[in-house]
């Protein structure tokens, strides 16, 4: 029971949504880059650009809400570590 992670849904729902946020990034990409070329060489480009630019910002926004959460499960098991060691010492 020492080394049992707590929160293993939270653990899993968090690597999905990195997964998510990662998914979301490229199609964001892809679908500004398929946009634009259906209007001309000139609009592929912008359209790269574009949703380079909003599936970045996506993603990154996402990040930080995945590592916020991330921060809080490190916190808990950094506490409970040292209440063991403090109880060992």
């Amino acid at each position: 029971m020492e080394n049992e992670k707590k929160y293993p849904m939270l653990r899993l729902f968090l690597g999905i949504a990195k997964v998510f946020y990662i998914a979301v990034a490229v199609v964001l990409i892809l679908a500004g880059l398929i946009g634009g070329c259906s209007k001309g060489a000139g609009s592929a480009v912008l359209g790269l650009i574009g949703g380079a630019i909003i599936g970045g910002l996506i993603y990154f926004f996402g990040m930080i809400w995945v590592d916020f959460i991330q921060i809080f499960i490190d916190i808990e098991e950094n506490t409970r570590a040292l209440k063991k060691y403090m109880e060992n010492k």
